[in-house]
């Protein structure tokens, strides 16, 4: 079930426009599905072991959100909007990865097209890289939003946006480290 989201997570979402679309089908001959984004800011990781040191040798995973591809479905008699979509995410694995596992937390909001977020909900991705394999990307992180809708209220009332979960230090990474357009 979707959780509110906080103002400040609200303040955040405005702040990080998206950058990167995903593509989501109406079923055969049904109303349009809300558009999705990859937000710039957020659309990449990298997490670094213990300590200060912020340089490769450090490096514990670096990972990307790439696509978000699904449908949506109408229930207007129930009220409501499904929306059914993968998301695929790539991780790389730094030098200081010992164990060949990451957890990654990331997000999926759901806002209106005044911004508003309606609901946040976290996940996260679990990566196991395979011995001689320093990158994988998974698929298949299925996810499932059930949306509340008025009567004739359109899919396109809606935007999704996805991304990690960053710590303060890791956005401004992101911000030091990304190309602005």
């Amino acid at each position: 079930m979707p959780r509110f989201a906080s103002a400040s997570a609200i303040g955040f979402a405005l702040a990080l426009l998206a950058g990167g679309c995903g593509t989501f089908k109406p079923q055969p001959s049904g109303p349009p599905c809300p558009e999705v984004g990859i937000l710039r800011d957020a659309a990449n990781v990298v997490k670094f072991g213990p300590g200060s040191s912020r340089d490769i040798t450090n490096m514990m995973v670096e990972a990307e959100i790439v696509a978000a591809k699904g449908t949506c479905t109408y229930e207007s008699s129930k009220g409501r909007l499904t929306v059914d979509f993968n998301v695929a995410i790539e991780a790389t694995r730094g030098p200081a990865n010992a164990d060949r596992r990451a957890n990654v937390p990331y997000f999926v909001a759901v806002a209106d097209r005044a911004g508003n977020v309606l609901s946040k909900n976290d996940f996260e991705a679990l990566f196991v890289f395979p011995p001689n394999r320093n990158r994988v990307r998974l698929n298949d992180d299925e996810i499932q939003l059930v949306i509340p809708i008025e009567e004739n209220q359109p899919g396109t009332a809606f935007e999704i946006f996805l991304g990690f979960q960053l710590t303060a230090e890791e956005l401004e990474y992101n911000r030091s480290t990304q190309p602005r357009l």
